[in-house]
């Protein structure tokens, strides 16, 4: 028998041989294929690039946006008292300016500020407005717009109001001049709720010169060049035609309008077509806010990259031929040793030695195969113990019972320490189990946690609700606004109430929930803990209110 060390030898050189010889043919003869594979993969990753740079400009506005409003949501509450006491109200304008000047300040981007208020709710004038100085020393506050003196289908004046409040959530508007301001912008607006009324907006604006700028400086290539629409098929830049043309306007020798461009976005390949006797490239990202960026490339420069291609492909086939056979030895007599270590490691682990381990300690790919394979042996026997003593479910609700919800946890905290997490908790309390069970006994009890469980589940999805405790419950909810959120917690306060007026003789008392709710907010939550204990103490909050209503 030959040893592994002469078989890797021979295979080495054969395979060396082999590949080198099948690259330098299928080079010849896929030439012009590959080149334009290429060409599209760098057209492709030239797209995604850019707009992952522009949308980070967006993503800034968005979450700030998002906090202003979350804090804004949280002082008014449900309660109407702000609206119609004065004094409360300028306090409250107050504060939420000092919370959004200071947002807009770390916004880089950012050129306006703002919250109004519905007229229609105050009966006057009442918000703030801040823009940003043109010498870019701070912010100066300016004149409010009386929104009451403008239709809602003037967008050039209002159209930042009214598009949000009536849409009920968070929207980016398309590119616009503003006409009382005199810039020409991209606004992103999130209403403001009190109960299931709405009362205002809160937004920033973004500079479209700021997006112009970047999309000029994407080159493709010696000649191509990149172009932006909004969602409506307007162009906001194009190095040749003006901004602001319009979709029913291009000239004739502008190939696509926006339905050629909608119908090749659903498509990631790049797309081919000629454009005044040029032939040419296209591909097209949708940007966070649905504005479109087009990346265009010409086929000539495509050919010129291609031949420069081939020829680095020649000397790296040749520079292969040359040095290879020296590399394998080297290569082979490093690889075979470690390999068999790691090999009667992996052995005497699966023949039942759970604590057999490999012992290589170097910084190369050998010492980070064992480090894996070691990880991989650790994993195993722990996933092995685990699930010898654990079941994520509940055995009564059939929801996720608080071990799942441990682990739920560790996720959510490895998401927020790499900064990409997103999330709500609403922690929920069974108000009248206890006395449930005191008069009727437990099985009464167990019939009202069931029935509030198959709400929880019909409202907020099974796999997004906890059982943590006897009558606790926690749901945790991904990609929501605030706006949403409210909206589900009133989704299923209605649904538990039906529950309680159909079920009032089985229980013999009027069953309640206590609810409160918080979302992470990036730059205040360190940890799962940070938002958790806020909607534990807002659901404590509701918990206490509830009393004192049963009591009055």
């Amino acid at each position: 028998m030959k040893s592994l060390r002469t078989k890797l030898l021979v295979l080495m050189f054969v395979l060396v041989l082999f590949v080198t010889g099948a690259l330098f043919t299928m080079s010849l003869i896929n030439a012009n294929r590959t080149e334009m594979e290429a060409s599209d993969e760098i057209i492709r990753r030239i797209g995604s690039e850019s707009e992952i740079k522009m949308d980070k400009i967006l993503d800034e506005i968005s979450e700030s946006v998002d906090n202003i409003a979350y804090y804004t949501q949280k002082q008014i509450g449900s309660s109407s008292h702000i609206l119609i006491n004065k004094e409360m109200l300028e306090k409250h304008i107050n504060d939420v300016k000092t919370v959004a000047l200071s947002t807009a300040e770390h916004t880089s981007s950012c050129v306006t500020v703002y919250y109004r208020l519905s007229p229609e709710m105050t009966l006057s004038n009442y918000g703030f407005w801040y823009s940003k100085d043109k010498e870019g020393g701070g912010f100066s506050e300016v004149k409010l717009t009386n929104i009451s003196k403008y239709d809602e289908n003037d967008l050039e004046h209002v159209g930042w109001y009214y598009e949000p409040v009536n849409a009920g959530h968070a929207v980016w508007l398309n590119p616009y001049y503003n006409r009382n301001y005199g810039i020409e912008m991209a606004s992103y607006v999130v209403p403001v709720y009190m109960g299931n009324t709405p009362i205002g907006v809160v937004g920033m604006d973004v500079d479209i010169v700021d997006l112009r700028e970047a999309v000029s400086e994407i080159k493709v290539f010696d000649n191509g060049y990149a172009v932006l629409m909004d969602s409506t098929g307007n162009i906001v830049y194009h190095p040749e035609f003006e901004a602001g043309l319009k979709s029913e306007e291009f000239p004739t020798r502008f190939l696509f309008a926006k339905k050629d461009i909608d119908m090749m976005e659903k498509t990631d390949r790049v797309q081919k077509y000629q454009w005044v006797g040029e032939k040419k490239s296209l591909y097209i990202e949708t940007l966070q806010n649905g504005m479109k960026l087009i990346i265009t490339a010409f086929d000539k420069d495509i050919y010129k990259f291609g031949i420069k291609s081939l020829m680095n492909l020649i000397f790296v086939i040749l520079f292969i031929i040359v040095t290879v056979p020296f590399v394998i030895f080297w290569f082979v007599n490093r690889v075979t040793a470690p390999l068999k270590e790691i090999n009667l490691s992996v052995s005497d682990f699966f023949g039942g030695n759970l604590d057999s381990r490999s012992n290589i300690e170097t910084d190369d790919e050998f010492g980070v195969l064992s480090r894996d394979t070691n990880r991989m042996s650790d994993m195993i026997k722990r996933y092995f113990e685990y699930f010898h003593g654990l079941s994520f479910n509940d055995e009564l609700t059939g929801l996720n019972n608080k071990s799942a919800f441990s682990e739920r946890i560790k996720l959510l905290n490895s998401e927020i320490e790499i900064g990409r997490s997103r999330f709500a908790v609403i922690v929920m309390d069974l108000n009248e189990l206890k006395s449930i069970n005191d008069n009727f006994g437990h099985e009464r009890g167990d019939l009202l946690i069931k029935g509030v469980a198959a709400i929880m589940k019909e409202v907020y999805g099974q796999d997004c609700v906890y059982r943590t405790g006897g009558d606790d419950f926690v749901a945790i909810l991904t990609s929501h606004v605030t706006g949403e959120i409210q909206k589900i917690i009133q989704k299923f306060r209605k649904r538990v109430e039906e529950y309680a007026e159909e079920n009032m003789e089985i229980f013999g008392v009027k069953v309640s929930v206590s609810i409160g709710y918080s979302t992470y907010i990036k730059t205040m939550d360190s940890s799962f803990a940070n938002v958790y204990d806020r909607a534990d103490d807002s659901m404590r909050d509701d918990k206490h209110m509830q009393r004192s209503q049963h009591i009055v």
